[in-house]
């Protein structure tokens, strides 16, 4: 089911922005600004969802990771001269937690001919309960997944997409990220290679697969 949710840039994939209701209700949130960035640190009410759905089509350092308490917490910083553009905008929808960047309703763009060239960029660390699905769509992006998820599914423009110390089943599509697979026990693993495609199965007993493919960028494994 989750495969249905893939999208493909570049008229290998179509994205599709489904507009979102209104904000997760955040708890114990701090907002700090100066000059360069925007900090937001929140918890986000609610725990209740099995998947968490990802889309940006800026760029993104996103960490995806595990929360110790059961918690979720999202860390954002936003940097860039035109830093107050863009929002994530957070959601929870029946069995999903829904982040997207959205253009901020208050913020209006000068009159500048440089404006299409003045990059703003978005730092994001999520931290969520084990056992969750993660779907993540990005265009230009760095991701690192590090802990234990149902599975998790990413598609990705171009960049990189690191996963360390993973617990789950992993599916990449990409057409120019370069793919780096951190794994603590190869001696067990059964690799199948094909151009610029590989699946291996990791973990103990090989419980976990994964599926990788970037169509120009390259695929790393690491002890």
């Amino acid at each position: 089911m989750c495969s249905k949710r893939f999208f493909v840039f570049w008229g290998l994939w179509v994205l599709v922005f489904m507009n979102l209701p209104a904000l997760a209700t955040r708890q114990a949130g701090a907002y700090s600004q100066n000059d360069s960035r925007n900090i937001i640190n929140s918890s986000i009410k609610g725990s209740d969802f099995e998947v968490v759905d990802i889309v940006f089509d800026t760029y993104v350092a996103l960490e995806i990771g595990n929360s110790t308490d059961g918690k979720v917490l999202l860390f954002e910083e936003e940097n860039g001269e035109y830093k107050n553009a863009i929002q994530v905008r957070r959601t929870i929808e029946k069995d999903s937690l829904k982040l997207i960047n959205t253009k901020s309703l208050s913020f209006e763009f000068p009159q500048d001919k440089l404006s299409a060239h003045k990059v703003i960029n978005t730092s994001l660390k999520l931290l969520i309960p084990e056992g969750k699905k993660v779907i993540i769509n990005v265009r230009e992006a760095t991701v690192l997944c590090e802990g234990s998820f149902e599975s998790i599914y990413v598609n990705q423009l171009s960049g990189t997409c690191k996963f360390k110390m993973i617990e789950s089943d992993v599916t990449v599509v990409s057409v120019y990220a370069d793919i780096d697979f951190e794994l603590s026990d190869l001696q067990n693993k059964q690799i199948l290679r094909e151009n610029q495609k590989m699946k291996f199965w990791f973990g103990k007993g090989a419980r976990y697969s994964a599926d990788l493919q970037t169509i120009h960028g390259n695929i790393s494994l690491e002890r």
